[in-house]
C-alpha cells in the first residue's frame, strides 16, 4: 500500500512504560510501515493498545475467542519506528511472496490486493474495506477456506482425468497438490482441515 501500511502478527510482544517492560503474549498489530517488515524480525512500534473484541452483530465470527486460542489477547494501530534482525521465510513463503509480487505487477491495486487474499492467503487490503467486512461479520470471506480447496482439487481432478480414478497414483497425485497449496496459502486451520477431508474423499475412492 502506498503508505506502507499492513497486518502484522505478533507472537511475543512487550511495551515499556516507564522504563519497565510488560509482557503482552500475542497481539494483532496495524501499522504504517508494517507493510516492509519481514517474518522473524523484530519490531519497535508506537501504538494504540485495546483488547481483542467482537463485533456487535448477533452470530457474528467470535474473534476474541478465535484469537485467544492462539495467544493473541490484544489488537493495536500505530506507527512502525524501528526494525532488527533478519527475516526467515520457508521456501513456500518465499513463493507465495514472489507469486503476490506478480498479482501486484499485473493487477491494479485493490483488485491485486483481494486476489492475493483469496487465491493465496497473503497480501492486505485496504483498512476501511476490511473493517466494513468485520463489522458486517463476513471478515471471514477475505481468508482462504474450503470454497477455495473444493476448487484446487476440483481443478487437479480435471488435470489428472488420463489417471484411472481409483488408481494409487491419482490420489498421491491429489494428495501432494492439496498440500502444496496448503503451504502455498499458509496454512491455516481451515485449510488444512479441507485439504485433509478433501485428500480423505480421494482415499475412500482408492481400492
Amino acid at each position: 500500500m502506498e503508505d506502507g501500511g499492513a497486518y502484522l502478527l505478533l507472537r511475543e510482544a512487550s511495551f515499556l512504560a516507564d522504563g519497565q517492560a510488560y509482557d503482552l503474549g500475542g497481539v494483532q498489530l496495524w501499522a504504517e510501515g508494517a507493510a516492509y517488515v519481514a517474518k522473524g524480525q523484530e519490531v519497535w512500534a508506537e501504538i494504540t493498545l485495546s483488547p481483542v473484541t467482537n463485533s456487535p452483530n448477533p452470530g457474528a465470527f467470535d474473534a476474541r475467542r478465535y484469537w485467544f486460542t492462539r495467544g493473541v489477547r490484544y489488537e493495536a494501530d500505530g506507527q512502525v519506528v524501528g526494525v532488527r534482525g533478519q527475516a526467515s521465510y520457508t521456501p513456500f513463503e518465499r513463493l507465495r511472496a514472489h507469486l503476490l509480487d506478480r498479482v501486484e505487477a499485473l493487477w491494479p491495486e485493490e483488485e491485486a490486493q483481494m486476489l492475493g487474499l483469496l487465491l493465496l492467503g497473503g497480501g492486505d487490503v485496504d483498512p476501511e474495506l476490511r473493517a466494513s467486512y468485520q463489522a458486517s461479520g463476513a471478515a471471514h470471506v477475505l481468508a482462504v477456506s474450503g470454497l477455495h480447496v473444493g476448487f484446487v482439487a476440483a481443478l487437479l481432478s480435471l488435470l489428472l482425468w488420463p489417471l484411472p480414478r481409483a488408481s494409487l497414483g491419482r490420489l498421491l497425485c491429489l494428495a501432494a497438490g492439496l498440500l502444496g497449496y496448503c503451504l502455498l496459502a499458509g496454512a491455516s486451520a481451515s485449510t488444512q482441515r479441507a485439504s485433509l477431508m478433501a485428500a480423505a474423499v480421494a482415499a475412500a475412492r482408492w481400492r
